[in-house]
């Protein structure tokens, strides 16, 4: 085991996968409209992606994962990951709000989810929960706060109304 407080860099961690699941979150205290898109992904913990220090999974890895699900759900509604398709425009996040609910350890089956709750002119707030499947426990929530910018001026720009349809799963103009 390693005792320095340095942390060590793990390569080739296995990924979430995507799944088709559309659970209700709503009964682990989850918010979100009628019709509202949830993105989920499941993994299974391996031992690889526990921490050298206590062998549970790191803080750092939820964090990670709310990126890798983030960036899935988005290339599922036609981006480049933060990216719009012309690479012209990238979603930047501004502040993250995390909650680390239990311990995860090697073999527990997780659900991540995310899906988008509000849109206001060039901000996207997106929540993250991850389910123990074992016990159907939530061991982590979060809130990331996004910007819409335009990469060649960095400024940031409204996000156009058919993207945030997309996101919100809706088909009117009054999506926001």
């Amino acid at each position: 085991m390693n005792t320095s407080a340095q942390p060590v860099a793990k390569l080739s961690l296995p990924s979430p996968r995507v799944t088709s699941e559309q659970p209700d979150l709503r009964k682990f205290g989850a918010e979100y409209a009628e019709g509202t898109p949830v993105f989920t992904m499941a993994l299974t913990v391996s031992r690889q992606h526990l921490s050298d220090l206590i062998e549970h999974v790191p803080n750092t890895l939820f964090l990670q994962w709310t990126e890798d699900v983030t960036f899935a759900h988005c290339r599922s509604l036609g981006l480049d990951g933060p990216f719009t398709p012309d690479h012209k425009h990238c979603f930047f996040v501004i502040r993250h709000e995390l909650e680390y609910r239990a311990e995860v350890f090697a073999r527990d089956q997780l659900l991540l989810a995310s899906w988008v709750s509000r849109i206001n002119k060039a901000r996207l707030h997106r929540q993250h929960l991850v389910i123990r499947r074992q016990d159907q426990q939530p061991v982590f929530r979060a809130v990331s706060f996004w910007t819409f910018v335009e990469l060649a001026t960095r400024k940031p720009r409204r996000i156009p109304d058919d993207l945030a349809r997309r996101f919100l799963g809706t088909s009117s103009d009054g999506a926001r």
